[in-house]
């Protein structure tokens, strides 16, 4: 059975999303106090963790940045998760 670039794209923001929302809960961070740290809705950042769509380039790097981690550690391409490594501060 072939997959399909949809189905790829849908993994992938499923992914995404899943390290998200675990990241956020381990530095035990609200989806609201996160939207607003982003300058976004709540529901964005649900959206976000629910896979129903992915982060564009710049809310990836804020991403990043508020939930001290890489983006590679987001986009699931990270070989250490935040908690094993030094973490730096923005």
């Amino acid at each position: 059975m072939t997959t399909s670039r949809a189905d790829e794209r849908t993994e992938l923001s499923a992914g995404i999303g899943t390290r998200i929302r675990t990241r956020r809960q381990d530095l035990r961070i609200s989806q609201m106090t996160l939207a607003m740290r982003l300058g976004v809705f709540q529901s964005r950042i649900c959206a976000l963790e629910h896979g129903e769509c992915s982060p564009s380039a710049p809310t990836l790097v804020a991403l990043a940045r508020e939930l001290r981690c890489t983006s590679d550690h987001l986009l699931g391409i990270a070989s250490t998760s935040p908690a094993n490594r030094h973490e730096r501060l923005p």
